[in-house]
């Protein structure tokens, strides 16, 4: 890992703690969007394009995982 990469990854902002917190208790997948939105009572502020660059980072090291549900579309 990229110095550059650790230096992001060990910064603790209040947004991306909320938004862990949000994965780590929530028993299924998330969507940015629904992340986003379950953080927002905690982190009103919080936009999107944080939403999507943290997921990115946090896939990137292996923290968090990508899923797809492409196969579970209706008929």
């Amino acid at each position: 890992m990229s110095s550059e990469l650790k230096d992001r990854v060990c910064r603790r902002t209040r947004q991306r703690q909320v938004l862990r917190e949000i994965f780590e208790q929530t028993p299924r997948p998330l969507t940015p969007a629904e992340a986003r939105q379950l953080a927002a009572r905690r982190a009103p502020r919080l936009g999107i394009a944080t939403v999507y660059r943290t997921i990115a980072l946090w896939v990137r090291t292996g923290w968090l995982v990508p899923v797809s549900y492409t196969h579970l579309r209706a008929h």
